[in-house]
């Protein structure tokens, strides 16, 4: 099973993304981004945009948090599991 088409993040990482676009991707789960297992990313002033997946086309978060400031999510199609959030931060 292939998670994360663009990024993967896994076990306790912090990550920062600033003026990136993630796009044009394709997995199983979370085509732009798939995170997991207590991560934070932070993504600042970047796009994520034309991703594809059965689960969380975007985003697919479980047991972690993404914190979204200035950044646009365009099909806005996000998969939010157990003990995850996703939103915007100051």
């Amino acid at each position: 099973m292939q998670s994360g088409g663009g990024v993967s993040i896994f076990y306790d990482a912090s990550v920062s993304f600033t003026s990136c676009s993630i796009y044009g991707n394709n997995a199983f789960v979370g085509g732009g981004i798939a995170l997991y297992y207590d991560c934070t990313v932070l993504l600042v002033e970047s796009y994520i945009y034309e991703n594809t997946a059965d689960y969380g086309d975007d985003i697919a978060a479980e047991l972690g948090e993404v914190c979204l400031v200035e950044t646009e999510v365009t099909d806005a199609d996000v998969l939010v599991g157990v003990g995850a959030s996703v939103g915007e931060c100051d």
